[in-house]
């Protein structure tokens, strides 16, 4: 069985580091983060509907076995976090959504009232695939497959009538010879007039290329 150890050590004054063994996938991993840190994760994993050694293992697949785990694991809460706070900013104060997501290390679209792609992030492009502006124009549908809490359909039509409210899924990427998924969370931002409005797409975590299904 393999083992992933993080060797993270507090400084004079830090919090006191909280060890656990997470085991998921046939591995173990032995970690220690702060307190508020092992909170966030657990929230995090709660929100999307998993276990909290399932969420760990896949942020280590993508991190991959050189990478210091612990920190990883820190930087998935802080970007969070971050989403979280733009979110919030976007909606009082109605502030430039294709300035936010350019600005953005998360993946991130901007999507239009009528499902049109209508702004793509540098994050984004990388993680999909995408070169330049490719995904920009096209409609959300056809190029990805969403797996949403809420049914797409009837979330779209609660934003047209002004609801604001996140909703959680799962978002896939196929093309020849390669499937991409990830974790995402679309969240609207009123515009001005009945029925406006914009969503975004946040990528909360990405997973590596997997050969496609014949």
């Amino acid at each position: 069985m393999a083992t992933a150890v993080s060797a993270d050590k507090p400084a004079a004054g830090d919090p006191p580091l909280k060890p656990r063994i997470i085991q998921a996938d046939h591995r173990r991993y032995s970690l220690k983060l702060e307190p508020v840190f092992w909170a966030a994760l657990e929230e995090l994993a709660e929100l999307q509907g998993r276990r909290l050694n399932h969420l760990v293992a896949e942020i280590a697949r993508e991190a991959g076995p050189d990478a210091n785990l612990a920190s990883r694991l820190r930087m998935f809460c802080l970007t969070a976090y971050q989403g979280q706070q733009a979110e919030r900013e976007a909606v009082r104060q109605r502030l430039d959504l294709g300035g936010l997501l350019d600005s953005s290390p998360i993946p991130a679209l901007l999507i239009a009232p009528n499902m049109l792609i209508r702004r793509e992030n540098a994050a984004f492009a990388q993680r999909f695939g995408g070169e330049g502006r490719r995904f920009v124009g096209r409609p959300l549908q056809r190029l990805f497959r969403l797996q949403t809490a809420v049914p797409l359909v009837e979330a779209w039509a609660r934003f047209a009538r002004g609801e604001v409210f996140p909703v959680r899924g799962r978002l896939i990427h196929a093309v020849p010879g390669r499937v991409t998924t990830a974790e995402m969370r679309l969240f609207p931002v009123p515009g001005r007039g009945a029925g406006r409005f914009y969503c975004i797409v946040w990528i909360a975590l990405g997973l590596p290329a997997a050969p496609r299904a014949p």
